[in-house]
């Protein structure tokens, strides 16, 4: 088993799962506020007349409170025909909205790596930045190391200075179309303000952070060079 063989990957179950935990996780997925009903050809009347006959969901249930989305790093790789291997990696981010998603901003402005291009993603629980590039395939595991090493630089005052000023300006003219703002900032309050409390230090730490978290790698196209997954996640 594995990426390549045709086989895929192998399917994967904790040894404690056994029948009461299954029915559990039915459960708490089989709750009203997790179902949508639809019908067609009959009244709503009968619609509701038959649901309750199927589903006695009187009084059961509730809202369901959906768990946070850690990030948890991991790989994934996509075997193309290809004339370039394309090569992500991430660590974790900041949530949108918090006031380490600056920091991380900054940091994704910070990230510089020949032939590959920074990003920064914040989501209301989770994020992750990093870096994603292309390089014929013979090269792409070159690329992945000078992305791990620029993962793992440090930086000085001067330029987590100038990071800030090139974010401030980014966000200035985000502002100015509604549609790109909410598309690149997904719905966070970021602001001058926020991105002025940044300092070298909190980059620094924050980085540290990040790197010690697992790694996401990403592969399209011919990855026989980039290193494999745990000896990526051993580089950092």
């Amino acid at each position: 088993y594995g990426a390549g063989p045709p086989m895929g990957r192998a399917l994967y179950a904790a040894p404690a799962a056994e029948a009461a935990g299954l029915a559990a996780y039915l459960a708490g997925l089989s709750s009203p506020a997790n179902m949508t009903l639809v019908g067609a050809g009959l009244s709503h009347a009968e619609l509701i007349a038959a649901a309750e006959s199927l589903f006695p969901l009187s009084g059961a249930g509730g809202a369901v409170v959906v768990p946070a989305s850690p990030f948890v790093g991991g790989s994934a790789e996509l075997v193309a025909d290809s004339p370039l291997t394309h090569v992500a990696i991430g660590l974790a981010g900041a949530s949108s909205g918090s006031p380490d998603y600056y920091t991380a901003l900054v940091l994704k402005q910070l990230l510089a790596a020949p032939g590959a291009a920074s990003f920064c993603v914040g989501y209301s629980d989770s994020g992750l930045v990093g870096l994603y590039g292309a390089a014929a395939p013979a090269a792409a595991g070159a690329l992945a190391e000078s992305m791990v090493a620029a993962l793992k630089a440090s930086y000085t005052d001067a330029q987590v200075a100038a990071a800030k000023l090139a974010v401030k300006t980014q966000l200035a003219v985000s502002a100015e179309d509604s549609a790109a703002l909410l598309g690149e900032l997904a719905g966070s309050a970021a602001s001058a303000a926020g991105v002025d409390k940044v300092t070298a230090a909190a980059v620094k730490a924050f980085a540290a952070k990040a790197a010690k978290s697992s790694p996401a790698l990403a592969t399209v196209g011919p990855a026989a060079a980039v290193p494999s997954y745990s000896a990526l996640s051993r580089m950092f």
